[in-house]
């Protein structure tokens, strides 16, 4: 299994503004990467939140969520 990721920019431009932020930066692709990813797009178990049927029931990802919690008694 790879732990690869392919990154593709709009445009050229772009991918020298990014690799000109690292450079200046100090850091890595990844560390950008993970510096500017949308962290606000995680479930609510992920930021903290007991799993439980009340977070599992609304969330958008339960179809395919392994974890998910199911009240059976209902």
């Amino acid at each position: 299994m790879s732990n690869q990721i392919t990154i593709t920019f709009e445009s050229e431009e772009q991918a020298d503004e990014i690799r000109l932020i690292c450079t200046r930066k100090g850091i890595t692709l990844a560390d950008y990467v993970v510096e500017n990813f949308e962290w606000d797009d995680q479930p609510d178990c992920i930021k903290g939140e007991p799993i439980s049927e009340d977070i599992c029931s609304p969330c958008d990802w339960n179809d395919n969520c392994p974890d998910k919690v199911v009240n059976y008694g209902k």
